[in-house]
């Protein structure tokens, strides 16, 4: 996915090089990433982190979740049925952008590509949209004591017609997942200027 995070990073980095007190630090992450593979002291590569922001695509498995929405998740799910549930940050409250949708994350070990399973994961675990690596991520998170948030796009209707649409989608998904990181990233940014 390194195609959909440089025009994200680069923007990023152009907007923020100049506020000192934001100091972001980008780690692509595998898609499909597995509990046993992560290592989150590693990911850090010894420095301090304030706040974990996972960005990225996802598909929708909710009818209430287009193309090219933005998902805020506040609960994270496996296919052991674990969860992981995040307040909204205080700083949050009452000032996320009224367009980003909410709800619940299912983690996939593989992509969605049938109608069918697409079903299976909205009757079995609820979920609202479908990744690859945030349940791993918050997990390791709270192991970690540190604060998390996902923001994802939705690229695709994970389905059959998934790796089409996903192709046909990246460029505007991309686009949009950047701006919205950086409103993310201003709302989770307190009077002084540091995130949190």
């Amino acid at each position: 996915m390194t195609r959909e995070l440089v025009p994200i990073q680069d923007q990023l980095v152009s907007v923020f090089e100049r506020k000192p007190a934001v100091s972001l630090n980008f780690k692509k992450i595998p898609v499909g990433l597995k509990e046993s593979h992560f290592n989150f002291r590693e990911f850090q590569s010894g420095k301090s982190v304030d706040i974990c922001i996972n960005a990225g695509m996802a598909g929708a498995v909710s009818s209430d979740l287009q193309l090219l929405d933005i998902f805020f998740p506040s609960v994270f799910i496996d296919d052991k049925n674990q969860s992981i549930s995040f307040q909204t940050p205080e700083l949050l409250t009452g000032i996320m952008p009224e367009e980003w949708k909410t709800g619940t994350l299912f983690t996939s070990k593989k992509p969605v590509l049938s109608t069918k399973r697409k079903n299976e994961i909205i009757s079995d675990y609820r979920a609202h949209a479908v990744d690859m690596e945030a349940y791993t991520i918050a997990k390791a998170c709270v192991a970690e004591s540190i604060p998390f948030v996902s923001l994802k796009v939705i690229s695709d209707t994970a389905d059959s017609d998934t790796m089409t649409i996903f192709k046909q989608n990246l460029d505007k998904a991309a686009e949009k997942l950047s701006r919205h990181l950086k409103i993310l990233i201003d709302l989770l940014r307190n009077k002084e200027g540091t995130l949190l």
